[in-house]
């Protein structure tokens, strides 16, 4: 990372001698992203031509920050050296400006998205994690792991609908164990809850004949049967 800086700051001290153009940026930056690419077996930020890549990025991203080479060529670098939450917003600052991912895009961001809500659903983050693995089920032809978790997360926030549909996707192609255990759970999550609404609508027609007592019987059973209510 100190050798990243030492660019960064060769780059603006030259910059104040001899503007750097959009297309100088993105030449270098590509060249040295490619050239680490055909260098390293294992890629991290801090190897030379990589901290180069992400130098030139930044820098095309500084001058163009809305311009789809530069902000692709960001997005490309951090997902190489396997910054995941900066490449996940990389590629969503790249699709939000109306941009196609290219099939070799497409993986990219796949593997960094999926991390990404992984590291949002064990941050405890789940609204934003099921969020980042619709986007994806919505972007991609079909990735097994975003429906999967897409299903789970879908079913422990109680959108059973959402759980079956997901899990429904993946068993439409194959047969698969996690999915069809998704499946059963939601099914009788379903059941529970259609039974749940059965016994509610007893309870409010007893107590509105006068049968209190016979009303909170029915309201206690519920207590029993949801498993999401504080007992």
């Amino acid at each position: 990372m100190k050798f990243a800086l030492i660019i960064l700051f060769s780059f603006l001290s030259l910059a104040q001698e001899y503007p750097i153009s959009l297309a100088d940026a993105l030449t270098n930056g590509n060249a040295a992203m490619n050239q680490a690419l055909a260098s390293y077996e294992v890629h991290f930020p801090d190897k030379e031509l990589w901290a180069e890549a992400i130098a030139w990025s930044k820098e095309a991203v500084r001058i163009a920050p809305n311009n789809a080479e530069s902000l692709k060529l960001q997005a490309e670098v951090y997902s190489h050296v396997n910054w995941y939450g900066p490449a996940y917003y990389a590629w969503l600052s790249y699709l939000q400006q109306g941009n196609f991912l290219a099939a070799k895009d497409l993986e990219l961001y796949k593997k960094v998205a999926n991390k990404q809500a992984y590291a949002k659903y064990i941050q405890d983050n789940k609204t934003e994690a099921l969020q980042i693995y619709e986007e994806i089920i919505s972007r991609t032809e079909y990735d097994k792991n975003a429906y999967l978790w897409a299903a789970r997360i879908a079913l422990e926030q109680n959108k059973i609908t959402k759980s079956l549909n997901y899990s429904l996707t993946i068993l439409s192609s194959e047969e698969d164990e996690s999915a069809r255990y998704l499946y059963n759970l939601a099914t009788t999550r379903q059941k529970e809850l259609s039974q749940i609404d059965d016994i509610y609508k007893q309870g409010l027609e007893l107590y509105n004949s006068g049968e209190v007592y016979l009303a909170k019987k029915k309201f206690l059973k519920i207590i029993g049967l949801d498993n999401t209510i504080d007992k």
